[in-house]
């Protein structure tokens, strides 16, 4: 719990000055759901994907132009 009222404190104190937050290493549904909870701004972590090479990301972004 305590671990929760931190991620919940410091998302509120960076909207207070008007800054994004975007939470990294999530892996698990039920942190995506207490970060949306909280009203994070984006997140990023193997629950979302798998990192990639450049050449991964290059490839997907030539093909979704296409």
């Amino acid at each position: 719990q305590a671990h929760a009222d931190l991620v919940r404190l410091v998302i509120g104190a960076a909207h207070s000055f008007s800054l994004g937050v975007v939470a990294e290493g999530v892996e698990e549904d039920d942190q995506l759901r207490a970060l949306r909870d909280a009203r994070c701004d984006a997140a990023q972590g193997y629950l979302l994907g798998r990192p990639r090479s450049a050449t991964e990301l290059s490839a997907l972004a030539t093909a979704g132009r296409g």
